[in-house]
């Protein structure tokens, strides 16, 4: 339930665009998996990948909205801790 309402309430507000797609590309999934040890002619073509990195980059974009979301509401919270017994009625 809480998953749903996170990509309810905050996924419509994210838009990724393409130059970002290919720069994530470039500048992290290309030199990944060059670290993983792929070789060069294995490596993924752009269009092979493109919908998975905008899959990550939307998700990741959600979560940082999330928390932030998160953040002002513990703002502006007010929590008051009861001490002492609850007397007895």
């Amino acid at each position: 339930e809480m998953l749903r309402f996170i990509q309810l309430r905050f996924r419509p507000a994210v838009r990724v665009s393409q130059p970002q797609v290919e720069q994530y590309y470039r500048d992290t999934y290309l030199p990944e998996m060059r670290r993983k040890g792929m070789p060069e002619e294995s490596l993924p073509p752009f269009a092979q990948v493109e919908e998975r990195i905008t899959e990550i980059l939307t998700e990741k974009r959600v979560n940082e909205i999330f928390n932030a979301w998160l953040e002002s509401l513990r703002a502006q919270a007010t929590i008051r801790r009861m001490t002492g017994t609850r007397e007895k009625q």
